[in-house]
């Protein structure tokens, strides 16, 4: 989950981390506004777009009359709904901080660079050198050394480098305590008056860990987007996309279930949805089943159990259990293969359903069925 940008300064602040005096804006009274409250220069810019600054997106108003002007040229552009506006800073520096996860290396690592404001990709290839990184422990934290070293040879103005190196610790707690995949302060600005601040913050929070913060998950359910379905689905935590045909595809993993897609298509048949049952057990395949049946293009439910993991005698009693208390009117093909799958095998024929173990003949008799 994404934070917008004053939500992400928001949280800094707790943790001592300043940012400029700012306000969001949903339309260009409110903008106006908020200018007022400033009561000085400011910085007027939309939230959630990349490389704002190098689309002219990012306008300066000393005046109210220029702020109403930036309000309307900016909401008047496609896909801007939202602006932030901040008291501008004079700025004499800026560095880069941001903490990312290193899938290689299995830790988060804090990226330093003392030039700040620009593509940090784009830097590591042209300037490496101009780059320092310092891998965090999530259980011990940074070592403390590290960071002045890496800190030190950035050369960055003494007077400063110490504040840095604080804040650079309170990004590494935020980033742990708050299951952060990606924090960035770019830039983060040293001022002529001595101040060093965040002009940008990005925070994105790991959606497997939004069940240990409710205050991010209330965010998250309020900012999903799709059909009432999807939504549904991702509440319980699923992987759901409405579809325009009549197969409903309930399927164990995300690559078999495109695999799945493309032999439809091969055989003239069109998916009513497509919903992954990783991971899923009894009551999950239940659960699976009454979210499918609110889809009333289905003429059929294909479900493709592929286990490993789990298990077929496990994920064929929640069919069953679906299939006797509920008596749906639509068909069930079932392809199952795996972990117990005789057993499976056997709970499925107890109610009338002949389990099939190749994927292609399975996928043919849901297109025929769907046809009529």
């Amino acid at each position: 989950m994404l934070l917008k940008e004053y939500e992400g300064k928001e949280l800094l602040s707790k943790y001592g981390i300043a940012s400029p005096i700012g306000f969001h804006a949903m339309n260009v009274d409110e903008l106006v506004t908020a200018f007022q409250n400033i009561g000085s220069d400011a910085v007027i810019k939309p939230i959630g777009m990349k490389k704002r600054g190098k689309m002219g997106y990012i306008i300066f108003a000393k005046t109210s009359d220029e702020a109403r002007a930036a309000g309307e040229k900016l909401f008047s552009i496609d896909g801007i709904k939202e602006l932030i506006i901040e008291q501008k800073l004079d700025v004499e520096n800026e560095v880069y901080v941001g903490i990312i996860l290193d899938y290689s290396k299995r830790l988060p690592v804090l990226v330093l660079s003392s030039q700040g404001g620009v593509d940090i990709e784009e830097m590591a290839d042209a300037s490496p050198g101009k780059i320092k990184r310092v891998y965090i422990s999530v259980l011990d934290g940074i070592d403390k050394q590290s960071l002045h070293s890496a800190v030190d040879s950035l050369r960055i103005d003494f007077d400063y480098s110490e504040e840095i190196e604080r804040i650079a610790l309170q990004l590494c707690k935020m980033f742990i305590e708050n299951d952060a995949e990606l924090l960035e302060l770019n830039p983060l600005a040293i001022t002529e008056d001595g101040r060093v601040a965040a002009l940008d913050c990005l925070l994105a929070i790991s959606d497997d860990a939004l069940y240990r913060h409710p205050e991010f998950s209330a965010l998250a359910n309020e900012r999903r987007t799709g059909t009432e379905l999807e939504k549904q689905a991702a509440e319980l935590g699923w992987s759901y996309l409405d579809m325009d045909g009549n197969i409903g595809i309930l399927s164990s993993g995300a690559g078999i279930t495109m695999a799945i897609l493309d032999l439809l298509k091969l055989h003239g048949g069109k998916p009513a949805n497509f919903l992954d049952t990783a991971q899923m057990g009894t009551e999950e395949v239940y659960k699976a089943f009454e979210l499918m049946a609110k889809n009333k293009n289905a003429k059929v439910i294909f479900v493709n159990i592929f286990a490993g993991l789990n298990r077929c005698d496990l994920l064929a009693e929640g069919i069953k259990k679906y299939i006797l208390e509920k008596k749906p009117s639509v068909p069930v093909i079932v392809r199952m293969i795996g972990n117990m799958e005789d057993e499976g095998f056997a709970i499925l024929r107890s109610i009338g359903i002949e389990p099939i173990k190749e994927l292609e003949p399975a996928v043919i008799k849901a297109v025929e069925i769907a046809q009529g």
